[in-house]
């Protein structure tokens, strides 16, 4: 209801309902759509990345996929990653870092491929 009213305070209920019940995805949903629209470029992977783990198979993750392809050329093409985002937060902080290791393989484009390449770099370095 709130996101219907464009009252931009509903992203606090959504990151508070993944929370208090992380298996909803419909909050992952919104939440990496709400960020996809705002110049934060970490929170909209992470959330996008989550909800497609958790819901393959539906309308939304086509959406959602779309929206992940997007998110990731955002990040890519914007020479300074950590810009507009929130340098106070050490998880973004770190994942920024490790994501600017992954440059050269974006240089090409992102494509499913080269996407495949990025997450596995960053989960082999990100553990």
């Amino acid at each position: 209801m709130l996101w219907g009213k464009q009252d931009f305070s509903a992203i606090k209920e959504w990151e508070k309902g993944i929370e208090t019940d992380p298996g909803y995805t419909g909050n992952y949903y919104n939440a990496a759509k709400y960020y996809y629209l705002t110049r934060d470029k970490v929170w909209s992977i992470i959330y996008g990345e989550l909800f497609v783990a958790m819901e393959s198979y539906s309308r939304r993750t086509d959406e959602i996929k779309d929206l992940l392809l997007e998110s990731y050329k955002k990040l890519f093409t914007d020479a300074d990653m950590s810009k507009d985002q929130d340098a106070h937060n050490p998880f973004v902080t770190a994942f920024i870092t490790v994501m600017n290791h992954q440059s050269s393989v974006a240089v090409g484009g992102i494509t499913p491929g080269s996407l495949t390449m990025i997450r596995t770099r960053f989960i082999i370095e990100w553990f």
